[in-house]
């Protein structure tokens, strides 16, 4: 199936879409100034309660890179949520099948991630929610 066509498939199934504005960082500390632009206590769970307040803003989410798809200029990663703790670092959530274990997907220019994302294991995302 062409990876046009996969992504369209997804569509029906992800569950908010964050265009990355910044960049996804792997296990390091996130700058206090990324920390004052976002939406304080953001939850997977609160953005798929309620998508239409968060569009356009910034958030903060946790998560394991689980799938990829590539276009012309972006990379697409779909994201396991692993909610943040109070220092931003994500941890499995409590419940494995709760609403918090969800999936969600990352936009991101190629040029804006290293080369060495693939071998991250934890990811902190810092993104403005652009659909769902």
């Amino acid at each position: 199936m062409p990876s046009y066509a996969r992504l369209q498939r997804y569509a029906a199934c992800f569950v908010m879409a964050i265009s990355m504005t910044v960049v996804c960082w792997g296990c390091a500390a996130v700058p206090r100034h990324y920390v004052q632009m976002a939406e304080p206590g953001t939850t997977l769970t609160a953005l798929t309660a309620h998508p239409e307040r968060y569009r356009g803003r910034v958030v903060l989410l946790g998560g394991t890179i689980v799938e990829e798809e590539e276009t012309a200029q972006y990379l697409w990663l779909r994201v396991k949520n692993r909610p943040l703790d109070q220092d931003y670092e994500p941890h499995r959530p409590v419940d494995t099948h709760g609403p918090e274990a969800g999936h969600y997907w990352v936009m991101v220019e190629k040029q804006q991630l290293p080369r060495e994302y693939r071998q991250w294991a934890r990811i902190t995302v810092v993104g403005r929610v652009s659909g769902t």
